[in-house]
């Protein structure tokens, strides 16, 4: 009996954890980015920010109109959800892609240039080495600001699922989860501090670089 109760609680969570609604809920989990809704309009610094979506395909096509921009710009594709964030100086977008139930990567989305890459490998690799998490915890990079200057981005690795059958387990497992943080480049994902806190750091960006073009 107690085996068919654990089977039937592992069942849900794997039910819930699939479902659209969870998706939802994961790209909105950070106040400074804030998820998109296929046909809804979202405004963020003076932009509008719009999402198609494609049902014969699930393809979601985002898009964002600026004060200066003659008609909506394509910035980003993808197939589930995302939660995005604008730069103080709008030409970046900020992207939270959670690509998958329990995946995400953290990328940028150039408006002038045209293009987008991904800045969170190095961080990751970096908490998977240096945090040594315990492997039933299973834990996602994930995006929370820009830097003043845009030049920073700043990463959590975030708690997402606990692997186990029971609550009690997912308790005590849960203790052993390590809340860290990243300051990455903007351009290269190049990891510019790590931060072993459970809080954010109050000023979290390293000294001003260089200007870039």
């Amino acid at each position: 009996m107690k085996f068919a109760a654990t089977i039937e609680l592992i069942a849900c969570v794997i039910v819930l954890a699939a479902s659209a609604a969870f998706a939802q809920a994961t790209a909105q989990r950070i106040p400074s980015l804030v998820g998109l809704t296929p046909g809804k309009d979202l405004r963020l610094k003076g932009a509008r920010f719009t999402e198609s979506f494609d049902p014969s395909t699930y393809a979601r096509t985002d898009f964002i109109e600026r004060a200066g921009d003659q008609k909506p710009i394509v910035f980003f594709r993808h197939q589930r959800s995302i939660s995005v964030s604008l730069a103080h100086a709008q030409r970046f977008v900020l992207i939270n892609d959670y690509l998958a139930t329990k995946g995400c990567r953290v990328m940028i989305a150039d408006l002038d240039a045209h293009r987008d890459w991904q800045i969170d490998q190095t961080a990751d690799q970096m908490y998977q080495r240096d945090a040594s998490p315990d492997e039933r915890l299973v834990t996602i990079p994930e995006a929370y600001e820009f830097s003043p200057d845009d030049k920073q981005v700043l990463i959590g690795m975030d708690l997402v699922y606990i692997s186990v059958g029971t609550a009690q387990e997912a308790n005590q497992v849960g203790t052993l989860y390590k809340k860290w943080w990243f300051s990455v480049d903007t351009y290269t994902g190049r990891v510019l501090h790590e931060y072993k806190a459970a809080d954010i750091p109050t000023r979290w960006y390293a000294p001003a670089t260089a200007n870039r073009e």
